[in-house]
C-alpha cells in the first residue's frame, strides 16, 4: 500500500530533484535544484600570519571550508523547496534520499513540519536511478 502524496527527495552535491509519488503510482516531479554552473573544486588558500617574538609565520585556520559553505547553502535550498512543498500540503509524507553529510545538512535545515512527516531515509546518491529503481527502494522501505 502506497502512502498518499510521499514527496521524495533526491539529491547530491550539484543538483536536487523533488518527485511527488501519488496513490495509484507513478512519480510527477514538483521541482529541481542545480548547482551546476559553480567550481567543483574550489582552492581556498588560507591567509598567514607572523609571530611576534620570531620570524616564524603560521596559516590561519578557516571556520568553515568553502565546500562546507556551499553544501550548506545548497542544503538550505533544499529545505526551504521542501517546507514549501510540506506548507502547501502538496506533500504528506516525505522520504530523503542522498549522501551522508548532505542528508545530515538537509534534515537539519528542515522545519519543525517538514521534519515531523519524513518517514524514510536512504543514505545514498538516487539522483542517476530510474522511476522503476526508485519504486524498488521505497519497497524495501515498505513505504
Amino acid at each position: 500500500m502506497h502512502r498518499p502524496n510521499l514527496g521524495v527527495v533526491l539529491a547530491d552535491s550539484r543538483r536536487a530533484r523533488i518527485l511527488l509519488r501519488h496513490n495509484g503510482g507513478g512519480m510527477e516531479p514538483i521541482q529541481a535544484l542545480s548547482r551546476e554552473g559553480e567550481p567543483r573544486f574550489i582552492h581556498d588558500t588560507r591567509g598567514r600570519v607572523f609571530e611576534s617574538a620570531t620570524s616564524a609565520r603560521h596559516a590561519l585556520a578557516p571556520r568553515m571550508g568553502r565546500a562546507d559553505e556551499h553544501r550548506r547553502a545548497f542544503a538550505r535550498e533544499i529545505a526551504e523547496a521542501v517546507d514549501a512543498a510540506v506548507a502547501r500540503g502538496t506533500v504528506k509524507c516525505l522520504v530523503l534520499a542522498a549522501p551522508s553529510r548532505l542528508l545530515n545538512e538537509v534534515r537539519a535545515q528542515l522545519g519543525e513540519r517538514s521534519r515531523k512527516v519524513i518517514v524514510g531515509e536512504i543514505q545514498k546518491d538516487l539522483t542517476r536511478e530510474s522511476e522503476a529503481e526508485l519504486e524498488h527502494r521505497l519497497s524495501e522501505l515498505m513505504i
